[in-house]
């Protein structure tokens, strides 16, 4: 019995190699020379290995993994953003976020059993006591927020968090509470494709058929017409385009939900990705 070594690339981007080790059977032959016989063994795991590291190699490819930062701000607008390097247009949305103080610090040694920043922002006129006596003397604020975190060592309470940590092309999770669209359809509030057009429907947008002879009443959750918007909403995986810890603003590729100066939390997934990718493509000559 001999043991054979396999070693299988994951891929070219992220070098991971896994090697497997697989015990086989040499034979020799009428010549003398010394075969594997159980070679069809060994294609089949190399087969099946590959494909499983191939895909976790193409997810953690153009990754840098970083401390996880948030932040709570309010929407202002929508803007462009010229890419000098590529050249590139690049639609983003501005948020403004002040300085964030911390109220409280959860940690999973203590009674709380889970690690968490609370953080408050703004300022406001009538203030609970309840919230009085919970903030203490930090100040009234507007808002307060909670934020699941790895590691509680670096922060205290009272501490002022900015938004100087976030760096150019991290991608971060938006949430927020979308904009309201009244009282709308099924076809518009749910997606229905609606009635054909022809053949004698005279309501081509409407619900159809809300019940049946048993249970005889409209069953609860029946998706129908109604009142459309205003709940959470997360988009995830945005870039961050620019910083501008100065003016306290910060630039996000694509559209976050919710209207002007709705407030909206942003929160770091760790992860870092080239803003725009330049491709430099080398032009064949001509052959005379």
């Amino acid at each position: 019995m001999g043991v054979y070594s396999q070693t299988i690339d994951a891929g070219k981007s992220t070098r991971v190699f896994i090697r497997k080790q697989i015990n086989t059977d040499e034979q020799t032959d009428e010549h003398g020379s010394v075969f594997i016989s159980n070679l069809s063994v060994l294609i089949s795991l190399q087969y099946e290995f590959f494909h499983r590291t191939s895909a976790f190699a193409k997810a953690t490819a153009d990754y840098q993994v970083i401390y996880m930062n948030f932040l709570i701000g309010s929407k202002l607008n929508m803007s462009q953003y010229f890419d000098e390097a590529s050249g590139e247009v690049i639609p983003v949305t501005v948020i403004k976020a002040g300085p964030m103080t911390v109220t409280q610090v959860k940690s999973a040694d203590g009674k709380d059993k889970y690690n968490a920043v609370q953080v408050g922002i703004g300022k406001r006129k009538n203030i609970s006591k309840s919230i009085k006596g919970h903030t203490k003397n930090l100040g009234d604020f507007a808002t307060i927020a909670e934020f699941r975190v790895n590691d509680v060592k670096d922060l205290q309470t009272g501490q002022k968090i900015d938004i100087s940590k976030f760096q150019i092309g991290e991608l971060v999770n938006i949430v927020g509470v979308g904009k309201g669209r009244g009282f709308a359809g099924a076809m518009k509030r749910h997606g229905f494709k609606g009635f054909p057009a022809s053949h004698g429907h005279n309501r081509p947008r409407s619900v159809g058929s809300i019940g049946q002879r048993f249970p005889q009443h409209t069953r609860k959750g029946l998706r129908m017409s109604g009142h459309m918007g205003v709940e959470q909403v997360t988009v995830k995986n945005l870039q961050v385009v620019e910083v501008d810890a100065a003016k306290n603003l910060i630039t996000l590729k694509g559209a976050v939900p919710g209207h002007r100066n709705g407030l909206v939390k942003v929160i770091s997934t760790g992860k870092v990705r080239p803003l725009v990718k330049v491709e430099v493509v080398k032009e064949e000559k001509k052959k005379k």
